[in-house]
């Protein structure tokens, strides 16, 4: 009865020590990573778990963005390993540039309300030279000329709720991978998509920049719920049934799509109405002939890329093969231009002028600025220190009355980062040294 007793105090002691390690690992790399972006956001979670399959999970996660109220929910971040072993030792297989044969990132919903995506659906808007045209909401009134945001709103949301998976699989032997997403928007619409690649022979950089063969694509979109409600909701506005609303906006799609030039067989317009009426989920499948063929689908006349895509649709039993689609290159063209907006006279920048600077002075200097004169250092190099004494250093992409967005380095590329323009207490803008 001793023995027992002890192996089992052992076994319990074997199993707390492996789970305090592995709390302990991911607890350091959170803090670390919560530390690297702490110029950025304020970032807190609420514990840490694992379990003996592999997988490790981090629950209660919170971002709050400084500068813009950008705040953001995640009941559950995890990510699953092949076994407990490879979750172990996932530190030294990433030094040696070796990757696990399979791993699953999920994030379990995230949340965020829709006010606070504000500022950056003005950066979005500010940047686009080409105004996005929403066919979805042709026929549906003022809806059609309202921002993405305001539409939700209508629609009766108020807030975003997505979850997402991500993994891939791969097999040794047959040098297969599988890689899966799926992406969903509660009570909103759903999409899957995987990739199924020949001749990876290794799971290192090299040989996944070896042209991989991609055998195919599979595409599925679900509605759940948002076609619902802005049937209804347009159908009101036209004070008609939806059905009769459904027919209305098919005919002003192939109307405004005949406008430029672009041609669709019916089949395709069939398989959007019947995912527009919530009537089943639509899958899309691709069986491309080569990856250097789908690199190149723009030497390639329009009429031919469903064929070179090996393109088909499924809509619940029925499978669309006949797909065609074309369109007048030159009439695309001329209507794209049309809608490149024109730079207004008041937003021309004016050229500031830096304070006279000593010879022996190093260069680039940053000069001290007011934040009145922000407007003026459009695409400029900033170092800002705000009134909680965050130090911040990029460029100025984008002002409006109330913040300006910033391009910061980050890792190996950039992100941009909303400033609120009250809680700067010192700007500075570098000047280089003209000839």
């Amino acid at each position: 009865m001793k023995k027992v007793l002890l192996l089992i105090i052992l076994v319990a002691a074997v199993i707390g020590g492996v789970k305090g390690f592995i709390y302990y690992k991911v607890t350091a790399q959170l803090n670390n990573v919560i530390a690297a972006l702490s110029p950025f956001a304020q970032i807190t979670y609420e514990g840490v778990g694992s379990t003996f399959e592999g997988e490790v999970k981090v629950q209660g996660v919170k971002v709050k963005a400084y500068g813009n109220g950008l705040e953001l929910a995640i009941d559950e971040v995890g990510v699953k390993f092949p076994d407990l072993q490879s979750l172990l030792f996932i530190g030294d297989d990433l030094k040696k540039q070796q990757l696990p044969e399979r791993m699953g990132l999920r994030l379990n919903h995230v949340r965020m309300d829709l006010q606070s995506l504000k500022p950056y659906m003005t950066i979005l808007q500010s940047q686009s030279q080409h105004p996005f045209r929403d066919y979805t909401l042709l026929g549906c009134g003022e809806l059609q000329q309202a921002d993405p945001l305001k539409v939700l709103q209508q629609l009766g949301y108020s807030e975003l709720d997505s979850s997402i998976k991500l993994g891939y699989r791969w097999d040794r032997a047959s040098k297969h991978m599988a890689v899966d997403s799926e992406f969903r928007w509660h009570e909103m619409s759903g999409s899957r998509v995987n990739f199924d690649l020949g001749q990876i022979a290794a799971l290192s950089a090299a040989a996944m920049m070896s042209q991989p063969e991609l055998k195919r694509i599979s595409i599925k979109i679900d509605d759940e719920g948002y076609n619902t409600r802005l049937l209804k909701h347009c159908a009101a506005d036209q004070n008609i049934t939806t059905d009769e609303f459904v027919t209305l906006h098919m005919a002003m799609l192939k109307s405004a799509l005949a406008e430029q030039g672009v041609s669709l067989s019916e089949k395709v317009f069939d398989a959007y109405r019947y995912y527009l009426k919530s009537e089943g989920g639509l899958i899309l499948v691709m069986r491309p002939s080569g990856m250097q063929q789908l690199a190149n689908l723009d030497m390639f006349k329009p009429s031919d890329i469903p064929d070179l895509l090996g393109l088909e649709i499924h809509m619940g039993d029925e499978v669309i093969r006949d797909i065609e689609f074309d369109w007048d290159d030159k009439q695309f063209k001329k209507t794209m231009a049309t809608l490149v907006e024109q730079p207004k006279a008041n937003e021309v920048a004016v050229e500031s002028k830096p304070e006279p600077m000593q010879q022996e002075q190093s260069w680039p200097q940053f000069i001290e600025i007011k934040p009145t004169m922000l407007a003026a250092q459009m695409h400029q190099t900033l170092r800002i220190t705000t009134a909680d004494n965050r130090k911040l250093e990029g460029v100025l992409k984008v002002i409006n009355d109330e913040r300006i967005f910033i391009d910061v380095p980050m890792g190996g590329g950039s992100a941009t980062l909303p400033v609120t323009i009250a809680d700067i207490s010192q700007v500075k803008v570098k000047v280089e040294r003209k000839p």
